[in-house]
Formats: C-alpha cells, sequence, structure tokens
C-alpha cells in the first residue's frame, strides 16, 4: 500500500514517513477490528509501510475471532466498540482460547471511563488509548514490541 496522505492527520502521516526505514520491520501480521472505514485507511496506510503487509481487517467481534484463529496475528488492534461484540467480550474470549490468549492485543477507544486503567490491565491489555488522538502510541507500541519479539 503506498502512503495514503488523506488518509489522517497530515503531521502523523509526515512524523511516521520519516521513519519508515528507519523502523521497517520483518512481515508482519496484524489484525485490525474496527467498523469506520476512514480508521481502517488511516491505519492501513501508516501500519503498511512499517512492515504489515498482511492487515487483516474484522468490521465486527465475530469476524475478529474468526480471523483470529484462521490466520493467529502477531498483533491485534481491537476497537472497544465494533459491532455485536463488547470489547470487554471479545478480551474475555481471547483470554480463554489457548491458541490466542498470547497475542499482544492493544485497545483503541473513544470514551475512557475512570477506572478503565484497571480494567484494562486485568484483560492482559498490553496498552490502550482514546482516539483519535493515539496514533503516535499506538505505533511507538507496535514498533517497540515487534522489535522485541
Amino acid at each position: 500500500l503506498p502512503i495514503n496522505r488523506q488518509a489522517g492527520p497530515p503531521a502523523v502521516i509526515e512524523r511516521w514517513e520519516n521513519r519508515y526505514e528507519q523502523h521497517k520491520l520483518p512481515t508482519r501480521r496484524i489484525l485490525l477490528a474496527e467498523d469506520d472505514e476512514s480508521t481502517i485507511q488511516h491505519l492501513s496506510a501508516i501500519l503498511s509501510p512499517l512492515g504489515f503487509e498482511d492487515i487483516r481487517i474484522a468490521h465486527t467481534g465475530a469476524e475478529l475471532l474468526k480471523i483470529a484463529r484462521q490466520t493467529r496475528p502477531d498483533r491485534i488492534i481491537l476497537d472497544m466498540q465494533v459491532p455485536d461484540l463488547d470489547g470487554w467480550q471479545i478480551l474475555s474470549i481471547l483470554n480463554t482460547d489457548k491458541d490466542l490468549r498470547d497475542i499482544p492485543v492493544f485497545c483503541l477507544t473513544s470514551l475512557f471511563i475512570t477506572g478503565d486503567e484497571e480494567r484494562y490491565a486485568k484483560a492482559g491489555v498490553e496498552q490502550y488509548c482514546c482516539k483519535p488522538s493515539c496514533i503516535d502510541k499506538m505505533l511507538g507500541w507496535i514498533i517497540e514490541y515487534t522489535q522485541i519479539k
């Protein structure tokens, strides 16, 4: 995927565009659970040049679980408000599935409630943030986690 400069805020695109070669990773599989097309396009345009050439998209919780079982992604980015299953239900299912529980999950949310930090920690979530202002945090996590593995 070429960089789509219309996919997101120009400052974020430009900032990461300058780091692509430095942080280019071996090809990795990532599963993005998101129902908003503009967010999907934005994240795909940023992730692809970083070496995530196999970006799978799930628009619902059921799709996420099906694709995760079929492809065993290296990372999951989970919008906590996808249709059909609550993000907490999805995390519970991922955590109890012996084949999926060790996949690192980054949660995106559009609403943060006091006490959620503890709830995310108990759910085994690696990182979380409120969108749309957290793209840099998410990308830093992906790069750091991938370089460790």
